[in-house]
């Protein structure tokens, strides 16, 4: 959340929140950050800094080597997006104020928009969790028949065989 109320999701927790959706797709698969960062289109620097805050908080685990990788240090139906968000931004700390500082006397012009829309994005990043946004996401690209392959093409997964396409996984499940 910036500093004048509106919703704000940084760059980072958007990659990690995606990261944390596309390890929740195959959870016992141990995917790289190059896997990764393929899957998502994002830097790999980027996306190690990332990985290493969701490290940090638990919510992935990781082994390192040649056959090392992250996957979900806890089942996909107990882990939250609120959960996800704070590990890479910190503690959502909502403002009622658009203007940034108080500056209204006595009741807010916009009443309890701002305080309102606050409470229900941070509801919602409560309640939703990350087995119900794969399987959401398996379903939709399934249906686009597309295929688009996590850990394919680049680097040395590849060549250890760790190639499999999204629409592949979907249709084993």
């Amino acid at each position: 959340m910036n500093s004048n109320g509106v919703v704000h999701i940084s760059e980072a927790a958007t990659l990690g929140l995606h990261a944390m959706i596309v390890l929740a797709c195959d959870p016992e698969r141990r995917l790289t950050v190059k896997d990764l960062a393929l899957a998502l289109g994002a830097s790999a620097n980027h996306l190690a800094k990332v990985m290493g805050s969701l490290t940090r908080a638990r919510l992935v685990g990781s082994v390192r080597g040649p056959a090392g990788g992250f996957t979900l240090a806890r089942g996909a139906a107990d882990i939250c997006l609120l959960e996800v968000y704070e590990a890479i931004d910190g503690a959502l700390r909502p403002h009622n104020c658009l203007l940034g500082e108080r500056r209204c006397t006595g009741t807010c012009m916009l009443g309890d928009l701002v305080k309102d829309t606050n409470a229900a994005f941070v509801r919602r990043l409560a309640t939703t969790r990350l087995d119900s946004l794969a399987r959401t996401w398996r379903t939709k690209r399934a249906a686009a028949g597309r295929k688009r392959d996590v850990g394919a093409g680049r680097g040395e997964s590849a060549k250890r065989g760790r190639s499999v396409s999204v629409a592949a996984r979907v249709t084993r499940r």
